[in-house]
């Protein structure tokens, strides 16, 4: 992995790393050294690079020998575990080391900042469930029908609108981020992405503002059970997040990802529910796509939109795709759902889909 930023203005330093994450530099004077990228492997360390290998490599060999080996392929400094601050007099090092131990969120947030936030510039649509494959094609088909030039990150097929991207799965954060980088290059203003074992690695989605979660198949048997939590618990929570993901002053997806959008086009969706066993149901959806989000590294935020078809989704979909498959109208149902959620009529929605099918034909 590599995350270059020569595409962008963003340069970083010794200094600015010490400073953002309480590290150790050395020597002292070394802050204004300038890095061009971060580095994870020493195959993918290029000139400028920081490298940062894992704490397993650091214990399998002579960590003077990993620093040397990289500074030979041209690593401007490294990030090394502060435990090994105390070896530092016995040690040699050609290049500056920082020292220090980065929790899950400080690297996430390290790697953004060499990646240049990508995902900022980016509606981000997530799915999970048994139809998510199915359902991340046609979200972002529906998408680009919409005027969003969009890519996607799924084991099962990658691409940047109609270009094949050729990533090995599953996907690292450090990988996630140089793909987001990629697609955020292409001037992509969304893309969607497939949450299962397959695609991801825990913790790969961490730093990453995901917009949208896109819910497909049955509900998961654990949050069924009346052990998970108390019934007027739920109706509380379910009503309190409903409100949250509605409130009239937060932005939509698309508006968040710079999308021109006008009245006609784009309405508030998710009411509140006062209906207990709505209710009830809506809550068991915001607590699947929490438990799905911390899964793999983020966490459930006020601007994160929950989606699942439902009767009014799969109605549209039949008025439209009447000799589509029962399997595939539960993904073009997901996808309606999705494209609801962050913000899109259903009128405009209803036209989308209709050309989106003739396209596939």
């Amino acid at each position: 992995m590599s995350l270059l930023c020569a595409a962008s203005d963003v340069r970083i330093t010794l200094g600015d790393l010490k400073n953002a994450f309480q590290l150790q530099v050395s020597p002292s004077y070394s802050d204004d050294v300038t890095l061009t990228s971060l580095s994870d492997s020493l195959q993918s360390v290029t000139t400028g690079s920081l490298y940062m290998p894992s704490f397993e490599e650091c214990g399998k060999a002579n960590v003077c020998d990993i620093v040397g080996s990289a500074e030979k392929r041209g690593a401007y400094a490294a990030l090394l575990p502060a435990s090994l601050k105390e070896e530092e007099t016995s040690q040699s090092f050609g290049i500056p080391v920082l020292f220090g131990d980065l929790d899950i969120d400080k690297i996430g947030s390290l790697i953004a900042g060499f990646a240049g936030h990508p995902a900022d510039s980016m509606a981000v649509f997530a799915v999970c469930g048994s139809g998510a494959t199915k359902a991340v094609m046609r979200i972002a088909s529906l998408l680009h029908v919409l005027g969003n030039p969009t890519g996607v990150i799924s084991a099962s097929k990658s691409c940047s609108i109609d270009r094949d991207l050729n990533l090995s799965f599953p996907l690292t954060i450090a990988d996630v981020y140089q793909t987001l980088s990629v697609l955020s290059e292409d001037g992509l203003s969304s893309v969607v992405i497939c949450m299962d074992d397959e695609t991801l690695t825990h913790t790969a989605l961490t730093g990453v503002g995901i917009d949208v979660v896109g819910l497909t198949g049955e509900i998961p048997d654990y949050l069924c059970a009346s052990e998970c939590c108390d019934s007027s618990e739920r109706i509380d929570s379910a009503q309190r997040s409903d409100s949250a993901l509605s409130a009239p002053e937060q932005s939509s997806a698309f508006e968040s990802a710079g999308t021109p959008r006008s009245d006609t086009d784009l309405e508030r969706t998710q009411p509140i529910n006062t209906d207990s066993n709505e209710a009830e149901l809506n809550y068991m959806h915001v607590k699947w796509a929490s438990d799905v989000l911390k899964k793999y590294g983020n966490g459930f935020s006020e601007i994160t939109h929950v989606a699942r078809a439902d009767k009014d989704d799969a109605a549209l979909v039949r008025s439209v795709g009447e000799s589509a498959k029962e399997e595939d109208l539960k993904a073009l149902a997901a996808a309606v759902a999705m494209a609801a959620a962050a913000g899109v009529r259903r009128n405009g929605i209803r036209d989308a889909l209709r050309m989106s099918l003739k396209l596939d034909r």
